[in-house]
């Protein structure tokens, strides 16, 4: 496991701009060479203003053409972290350097931005869910104003102004304040 301290971490990586510094690739080449013929996965997590490369073992039936990560590994790793940052994987052997819809399901589906790292081309490429809301990151708690309640309350607001609840039939009872659900 290989880590740096914030400040570091905050030098090497424009959020904003997804980009990626030297440091973060170079670790996932090492691990890509290490394993030249499989797809090879891991994690960037943040625990303690120090932030880790955590390699996972690619338990996949057929590992030179796809990746999985073991449940238990990656609840062991969200439960010793404070926050997963990054999931990552390679393609090796191949020329295609480009999610596959698996890829980014799987990237969708545990709201994390996925990087990709291509050994015939060592091209890196970077792909960012759509499901996060950053509205409700870091939001601050006032009771009555920003409080559980309120949160909850934002978030079907917004799902609703999305157009998700002409999906799911989403009914504002007049006079209620929750939000209900009939799936059709």
């Amino acid at each position: 496991m290989d880590s740096f301290h914030l400040e570091d971490f905050l030098e090497q990586i424009n959020q904003l701009n997804y980009m990626i510094d030297n440091k973060i690739k170079n670790f996932i080449k090492k691990h890509a060479q290490d394993e030249e013929n499989n797809e090879v996965c891991g994690f960037i997590v943040e625990k303690n203003n120090t932030f880790s490369f955590l390699r996972c073992k690619n338990t996949s039936k057929y590992p030179e053409i796809n990746f999985e990560i073991s449940p238990f590994d990656y609840l062991n790793i969200k439960k010793n972290s404070d926050k997963i940052h990054y999931i990552y994987h390679s393609h090796p052997n191949c020329n295609n350097c480009e999610f596959s819809e698996k890829d980014k399901n799987c990237s969708e589906i545990l709201s994390l931005t996925m990087i990709l790292f291509c050994t015939e081309t060592s091209e890196f490429k970077i792909f960012n869910p759509n499901n996060i809301n950053y509205n409700f990151v870091g939001r601050y708690y006032e009771y009555g104003k920003y409080d559980c309640f309120s949160l909850i309350l934002d978030f079907f607001l917004i799902i609703k102004s999305e157009g998700f609840c002409d999906k799911v039939n989403c009914f504002f009872g007049a006079g209620n304040l929750v939000p209900t659900f009939q799936l059709s």
